[in-house]
């Protein structure tokens, strides 16, 4: 472990909050795609550590669920919403040497719209004929 202050993420689970949603993009030459989209919940546990674990993990708590972190996320590109967070709690560990180090936890939910991209061929023309339905089709050679 770093002998400074420090914060862990651990990746707890995704959750699905929608069925899919599918669009299509047809480049008209050349294979198009279709997109299917679906949002999620993230959950994500946050472990602070060092002396100052317990004012990391309340300053983290709050500015999760403040507007300046919905839109820092905007701002750097990243692809999730802050939802909320869980309240810090202490979750003091012994480490190897049988040493109590200092560490508050909390949880981070976050959103995020998952996008698959596959590959799909489009129809520019096609050409229709007529069969008759009392006849064999194809012809068999008599």
């Amino acid at each position: 472990m770093p002998n400074e202050d420090f914060v862990t993420m651990t990746p707890m689970f995704i959750t699905g909050l929608s069925t899919n949603r599918v669009a299509y993009n047809d480049p008209g030459v050349g294979a198009g795609s279709e997109m299917t989209q679906r949002s999620n919940q993230w959950r994500c546990q946050l472990d602070f550590y060092g002396n100052t674990a317990a004012e990391m993990a309340a300053i983290v708590g709050t500015m999760i669920r403040s507007e300046y972190a919905a839109n820092w996320f905007k701002q750097n590109n990243m692809p999730v919403t802050p939802l909320y967070a869980g309240e810090p709690h202490q979750t003091t560990m012994i480490n190897a040497e049988q040493q109590y180090e200092s560490r508050w936890t909390l949880d981070f939910i976050a959103q995020f719209n998952a996008v698959i991209a596959t590959t799909l061929d489009f129809m520019d023309s096609i050409q229709v004929g007529v069969v008759a339905a009392d006849l064999k089709f194809p012809p068999e050679n008599s």
